[in-house]
């Protein structure tokens, strides 16, 4: 089993596309996904799944949102290595570690500009 982290962009954001986090958690579960952990109001899930393809994960996480709450929700399926070396290799955190109180990332799938 692999740990994958999701991000769905777009939601609870201005009154819009409004999903709580117990019915998100809810939705990944019914997915077959364990150890569902979400992150405040953000639309960032952490969990567990045998599945090792991420556009079969990717896929199937849009088609619940959307088959529950009747929207479409881009999301974004990293693994937890990819999230690592996201944070180990940024250049501007290498040069400037000793002033910086906190570092902010985005995340651009397939499609994005």
């Amino acid at each position: 089993m692999k740990t994958y982290i999701a991000l769905l962009r777009g939601i609870n954001v201005s009154g819009y596309k409004l999903i709580k986090m117990s019915e998100l958690k809810t939705v990944f579960e019914s997915c077959g996904f364990t150890n569902v952990t979400t992150y405040i109001q953000s639309g960032n899930v952490v969990f567990s799944s045998t599945i090792s393809n991420k556009e079969t994960i990717k896929n199937n996480i849009e088609t619940a949102l959307k088959n529950t709450f009747g929207f479409d929700v881009y999301t974004i399926v990293l693994n937890k290595e990819e999230l690592n070396d996201a944070g180990e290799n940024h250049s501007y955190l290498a040069k400037n570690a000793d002033n910086l109180k906190s570092i902010y990332y985005s995340f651009f799938g397939e499609g994005f500009t």
